[in-house]
């Protein structure tokens, strides 16, 4: 598997990721965010705005749950950030 396919896998897996998630998915929608868009340095500003919108919305609060939540959030924005290793 060469470089393009291990990040187009990659891509795959952390659409799937946000994906997975309605709060993420209804502020992408809000956004006009469509996923699998090709991860270019703009799309991944503007999925780490949101990610960082529902971590400020949902994920912190002194409750253990929301707690694990933000970090949820706070795995997946290290997803989203390492695409931009690969433009470089």
């Amino acid at each position: 598997m060469d470089a393009s396919e291990r990040r187009e896998r990659a891509w795959r897996k952390t659409c799937a990721a946000l994906s997975n998630d309605p709060n993420i998915v209804e502020e992408m929608r809000r956004e006009g965010i469509i996923l699998p868009s090709e991860p270019d340095a703009d799309l991944v500003d503007r999925i780490c705005d949101v990610l960082l919108t529902v971590l400020v919305t949902f994920g912190l609060d002194p409750d253990s749950e929301a707690n694990a939540y933000g970090r949820q959030i706070d795995d997946l924005i290290g997803m989203v950030n390492s695409f931009r290793l690969w433009d470089t």
